[in-house]
Protein backbone atom coordinates (compact mmCIF):
# COMPACT_ATOMS: atom_id res chain seq x y z
CA UNK A 1 0.00 0.00 0.00
CA UNK A 2 1.51 3.38 -1.28
CA UNK A 3 2.10 5.69 1.76
CA UNK A 4 1.83 3.01 4.65
CA UNK A 5 4.79 1.52 6.39
CA UNK A 6 4.03 -2.13 7.49
CA UNK A 7 3.51 -3.16 11.45
CA UNK A 8 5.37 -6.41 12.25
CA UNK A 9 2.83 -7.51 14.56
CA UNK A 10 -0.85 -7.09 16.10
CA UNK A 11 -2.35 -8.52 18.62
CA UNK A 12 -6.15 -8.24 18.56
CA UNK A 13 -8.55 -9.35 21.49
CA UNK A 14 -12.20 -9.73 20.49
CA UNK A 15 -12.13 -7.60 17.27
CA UNK A 16 -9.99 -5.00 18.72
CA UNK A 17 -6.10 -4.55 18.75
CA UNK A 18 -4.60 -4.59 22.12
CA UNK A 19 -0.89 -4.64 21.49
CA UNK A 20 1.14 -3.71 18.47
CA UNK A 21 5.23 -4.43 17.66
CA UNK A 22 6.94 -1.99 15.53
CA UNK A 23 10.59 -1.49 15.59
CA UNK A 24 11.87 -4.22 17.81
CA UNK A 25 9.51 -2.93 20.37
CA UNK A 26 5.60 -4.01 21.42
CA UNK A 27 2.64 -1.30 22.23
CA UNK A 28 0.08 -1.29 24.78
CA UNK A 29 -3.08 0.07 23.69
CA UNK A 30 -4.77 2.34 26.20
CA UNK A 31 -8.51 2.40 24.18
CA UNK A 32 -9.48 2.19 20.87
CA UNK A 33 -11.26 4.84 19.66
CA UNK A 34 -13.35 4.20 16.81
CA UNK A 35 -13.11 2.21 13.68
CA UNK A 36 -14.16 2.32 9.96
CA UNK A 37 -13.49 0.94 6.26
CA UNK A 38 -11.82 2.35 3.61
CA UNK A 39 -11.41 1.02 0.03
CA UNK A 40 -9.01 3.00 -1.06
CA UNK A 41 -8.11 2.36 -4.73
CA UNK A 42 -10.13 -0.15 -5.75
CA UNK A 43 -9.44 -0.08 -9.40
CA UNK A 44 -5.90 -0.73 -8.70
CA UNK A 45 -6.70 -3.74 -6.86
CA UNK A 46 -6.03 -2.85 -3.35
CA UNK A 47 -8.47 -4.63 -0.98
CA UNK A 48 -10.20 -2.52 2.04
CA UNK A 49 -8.97 -1.44 4.69
CA UNK A 50 -10.22 -1.35 8.24
CA UNK A 51 -8.76 1.27 9.80
CA UNK A 52 -8.43 1.78 13.86
CA UNK A 53 -7.54 4.95 15.37
CA UNK A 54 -5.60 3.76 18.82
CA UNK A 55 -5.00 5.87 22.22
CA UNK A 56 -1.40 3.89 23.57
CA UNK A 57 -0.53 4.08 26.72
CA UNK A 58 1.98 6.67 26.91
CA UNK A 59 2.53 7.06 23.01
CA UNK A 60 0.12 9.00 21.91
CA UNK A 61 -2.99 8.06 19.20
CA UNK A 62 -2.17 6.04 16.27
CA UNK A 63 -4.72 5.11 13.14
CA UNK A 64 -3.88 1.26 11.93
CA UNK A 65 -5.46 -0.43 9.38
CA UNK A 66 -6.09 -3.90 7.89
CA UNK A 67 -6.15 -5.84 5.19
CA UNK A 68 -8.39 -8.65 4.90
CA UNK A 69 -6.84 -9.97 1.83
CA UNK A 70 -3.31 -11.08 2.73
CA UNK A 71 -3.52 -10.19 7.01
CA UNK A 72 -1.23 -7.28 7.12
CA UNK A 73 -1.23 -4.66 9.45
CA UNK A 74 -0.33 -1.07 8.06
CA UNK A 75 0.94 1.75 10.00
CA UNK A 76 -0.86 4.89 8.80
CA UNK A 77 -0.46 8.20 11.15
CA UNK A 78 1.00 9.17 14.94
CA UNK A 79 0.10 11.90 17.05
CA UNK A 80 2.62 12.47 19.99
CA UNK A 81 0.94 13.25 23.26
CA UNK A 82 2.03 17.03 22.40
CA UNK A 83 0.01 17.49 19.06
CA UNK A 84 -3.23 15.14 19.20
CA UNK A 85 -5.63 16.92 16.58
CA UNK A 86 -8.88 18.05 18.38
Amino acid sequence: MEGLRALDAVQVHEGRPRRLYWHDRWYVVKQPLNSWRATNRWWMGESELIWWRIELIDRGMWEIGWTAADDTWWLGRIWDSGSLPP
